[in-house]
């Protein structure tokens, strides 16, 4: 395990603020160009522009910059997340399978295609990002999944429920760890934001066959 570090200060002013946000975006490509092992202290005020003084007054080290780009990740994504919660219960029971599955999944995935620097940091194990904060948007996605699901499939079994929503919620996390950097950025946009939807929509439409679910708006259709 890396050692304890200091975290970044955060900016004061606006120009503060610009400085800090350069050194984030310089990290960013620099990960997506050279990856972490060739990012240096130097490197990244190189790359942004700046001081090494300028750089170390923010950051004390490497490490805290990619602490820092991860807490910007997660807060983007965190936002997402409460945008998603928003949807009230008659859109989760009304909705098709597929646009379940645009709702719960692609906002994330469309963001991994957008954000690719957040994959190498994912694939760290979770050392670059704040473990707690990282675990509360996990425990809100999951918990959005599962609440979806119960809506729409209140015959299942809590267990099967809980097992369905931990299904989509591993399926494509899985992926975007172990995998997509390893293809150019036109496969993996296909993938993360065509074929994860299309496997994982047509996984929802088997279970809900399974127990006779049909989106309200259908039900209605057949009177």
């Amino acid at each position: 395990m890396p050692p304890v570090t200091d975290t970044a200060r955060e900016p004061r002013q606006a120009r503060g603020q610009k400085r800090f946000d350069s050194v984030l975006d310089a990290c960013a490509r620099l990960l997506i160009t050279q990856g972490e092992a060739a990012l240096t202290m130097h490197g990244l005020a190189h790359a942004a522009q700046t001081s090494i003084g300028s750089l170390y007054h923010f950051f004390p080290d490497k490490r805290s910059v990619l602490e820092a780009l991860g807490k910007r990740h997660l807060d983007a994504l965190r936002v997402t997340a409460e945008q998603v919660e928003a949807q009230p219960d008659t859109f989760w029971t009304s909705c098709t399978h597929e646009q379940l599955i645009d709702q719960l999944l692609r906002p994330y995935l469309e963001y991994s295609v957008r954000h690719p620097d957040f994959l190498h940091l994912i694939r760290r194990s979770g050392s670059s990002l704040p473990p707690t904060s990282d675990q509360q948007l996990e425990e809100k996605v999951h918990a959005m999944f599962l609440r979806a699901l119960t809506l729409r499939l209140p015959m299942a079994s809590t267990e099967e429920q809980y097992a369905y929503a931990a299904t989509l919620f591993s399926l494509p996390i899985g992926m975007l760890t172990q995998q997509s950097l390893e293809y150019d950025a036109a496969l993996r946009q296909r993938i993360l934001t065509r074929e994860i939807p299309r496997a994982l929509a047509a996984y929802i439409g088997a279970i809900e066959a399974a127990h006779g679910f049909a989106p309200d708006k259908q039900r209605t259709g057949r009177r």
